[in-house]
């Protein structure tokens, strides 16, 4: 099963939790539990010799994926994986936008 959690933080009681067996739900203060899925992600590599690549999920399924590209320094391609990140996110969320409206 593929799980993601953004900025999550887990306190120590909670180290032997297994999202996999809760299926995706995990327990919140006050005895809520929560079920965030990502719908829209996205998961990139940037290697030491620069080069880069990146993935773009809708749950599990792969929507689209870069080849490994080349940007000549580990900054370079930070930028570049930020530059593609930003432009395809503007290009989903019109897509949405106009598809839900």
């Amino acid at each position: 099963m593929f799980i993601t959690r953004q900025n999550m933080s887990f306190e120590t009681s909670m180290i032997d939790y297994d999202l996999e067996a809760a299926d995706g739900w995990t327990p919140d203060c006050n005895g809520k539990w929560d079920y965030d899925p990502t719908v829209i992600g996205v998961s990139s590599r940037v290697w030491n010799d620069g080069t880069w690549s990146c993935e773009i999920y809708c749950g599990k399924d792969m929507l689209f994926e870069t080849k490994i590209n080349s940007a000549g320094s580990v900054e370079e391609a930070k930028a570049a994986v930020e530059k593609w990140c930003a432009d395809r996110a503007a290009a989903i969320r019109l897509a949405v936008t106009s598809a839900l409206s």
